[in-house]
């Protein structure tokens, strides 16, 4: 039943304009966390609760003050902080129901998204799918109707983004050295190194930023890997075995999806997948227009304050996709910092409590490192799907307290 639950706070498609399953999720979650434990008080204290709150009110005199003209930051702002508050909720029922709750969320989450990974390639090779799926998450009311998308070259399952889901199904992969070291099953680590790929797949299918966010990640990934191991020769020897045995996974099942996907699979997805080596050669197109749509306000009080406006509204289109500028306009400098403390939060717990907290913190950092990175492209904080997992992760970081902490790092040789 939580498996569901959790499916449907990440997944969950909308229903009308203001209204869908991930945000009725949320607020059930929310109310009854709330209303049902006395121990909900102890959000209140939590300092990504609190930005988040300020962030709602702040917008929400930013949007009045300057003519509403658009709704969306006190709905993202608001949104956001419901799914924090039913993230705690969450995380209590799973304290409930499981012993190893921690272990228990990163598997469901990571099952979602595995589970989605299923359906964006099974979309992928069935139209009459593709088309049932899209006419019950109402996507083309959404999504960017450009050829790739109407054509089936680009897929987004259950949600409303390309680049944005092409990042999260990156995060199962971000996931799995969790599954793989809490697992004491050889079948259950086959089975992790054989969906891999199946996850890679599905991100490429969803465009191309996941892949580029990855090749940025994983040299951050071995770093941490080798703190955390103290250059252990042992532990990296293991480390390279596993990672030997998920390079061959990858390398079988990529080929058999290279010849039984349909033909655009190779003519298309590859194809563009394998531009992003123009980036690192500077002759991206892509990379020039998002150059490009670095700008700020032409005032200094715009800047600071924002203008309650994310540019996307028949009063005013900015153009620009880049995620930092949209918020800066949006809620000016001041707003910006509001949402982005809560990752900067996340990553700097994670960061202090990686010696003991070990592939929870490495998964952490880049799962929030990568919508940071995302939001240099386009607006990816607090947005619906990325946001409920982190939101998951964050409450999981926080409950870690000080009396853990010191018993951890007292038992860690320096």
């Amino acid at each position: 039943m939580l498996f569901i639950v959790t499916f449907f706070l990440i997944f969950g498609w909308k229903i009308t304009f203001l209204l869908d399953i991930s945000a009725l999720t949320a607020c059930v979650l929310a109310g009854q966390y709330i209303y049902l434990h006395k121990e909900s008080v102890k959000i209140i204290k939590s300092p990504a609760v609190i930005s988040l709150f300020i962030l709602a009110v702040y917008s929400t005199i930013i949007v009045f003050t300057t003519g509403f003209t658009d709704p969306q930051p006190i709905l993202r702002a608001f949104r956001a902080l419901i799914i924090l508050i039913a993230s705690f909720g969450l995380y209590n029922l799973y304290k409930q129901h499981y012993r190893k709750h921690d272990y228990k969320i990163a598997q469901h989450i990571f099952l979602c998204i595995f589970i989605h990974s299923i359906l964006i390639i099974s979309m992928y090779c069935c139209q009459p799918l593709r088309l049932l799926v899209y006419d019950i998450t109402k996507a083309s009311d959404y999504v960017n109707l450009h050829i790739p998308y109407l054509e089936g070259y680009q897929i987004c399952g259950l949600t409303y983004g390309l680049s944005q889901t092409s990042v999260l199904q990156i995060f199962g992969v971000l996931l799995l050295p969790i599954l793989y070291k809490e697992s004491d099953n050889n079948s259950t680590k086959i089975l992790l190194a054989l969906s891999f790929p199946i996850i890679i797949i599905s991100s490429i299918l969803c465009g191309r930023t996941g892949i580029f966010i990855s090749i940025f990640l994983l040299p951050l990934y071995l770093i941490l890997k080798l703190v955390i191991s103290k250059f252990e020769i042992k532990t990296l020897l293991r480390f390279l075995k596993t990672s030997l045995c998920f390079l061959l996974s990858f390398s079988v099942l990529f080929a058999l999806a290279y010849f039984y996907l349909p033909q655009k699979f190779r003519s298309d997805r590859l194809v563009k997948n394998l531009e992003i080596l123009d980036v690192f050669k500077n002759k991206s197109k892509t990379l020039k227009d998002v150059k490009n749509m670095y700008f700020l306000p032409k005032s200094i009080n715009q800047s600071i304050f924002g203008i309650g406006n994310y540019g996307r509204t028949k009063t005013f289109y900015l153009e620009s996709d880049a995620g930092w500028i949209k918020s800066i306009f949006a809620v000016g400098f001041i707003g910006t910092l509001l949402m982005v403390y809560p990752f900067l939060l996340g990553i700097y717990k994670s960061l202090i409590k990686l010696k003991f907290l070990k592939e929870y913190a490495i998964s952490i950092i880049l799962i929030l490192l990568a919508t940071l990175m995302l939001n240099s492209k386009e607006l990816a904080l607090l947005t619906r799907n990325q946001w409920s997992i982190q939101a998951i992760i964050i409450v999981i970081l926080s409950d870690f307290n000080k009396k853990e902490i010191k018993k951890h790092v007292n038992s860690i040789p320096f």
